[in-house]
């Protein structure tokens, strides 16, 4: 198996992902965490492609701590568990979370 060099904690989202996305398009397969290599329909060709999804899905397993595996069992393609982590760990800048009512407005004045 090949390693990955950082694994992702929970807190280190944006260094693992970065760092996943390169790997997988070295490999030619970011296709299907993008969406742009769907499952064929043929059986032969969808053989191939779900060998590969199981590839990725076997990186994305052996590239997290141990405890965050269980939380993807429900998903059954390399796509639906990239987005579920995405969604949950990706941070969003601190300026847009909390309701309007609480953002502060600043007025820029020259030196």
């Amino acid at each position: 198996m090949e390693n990955l060099c950082i694994r992702f904690s929970g807190k280190n989202y944006a260094a693992s992902e970065f760092h996943f996305k390169i790997f997988v398009k070295g490999k030619g397969m970011w296709g299907h965490i993008n969406e742009s290599s769907t499952a064929p329909t043929d059986n032969a060709a969808l053989t191939a492609w779900e060998t590969k999804d199981a590839q990725i899905i076997s990186w994305i397993l052996g590239s997290i701590e141990p405890q965050m595996v269980n939380n993807l069992y429900s998903f059954s393609t390399a796509k639906a568990m990239w987005d579920y982590l995405k969604q949950i760990y990706r941070q969003r800048p601190t300026f847009l979370t909390g309701s309007r009512s609480n953002w502060q407005t600043y007025s820029l004045r020259p030196f």
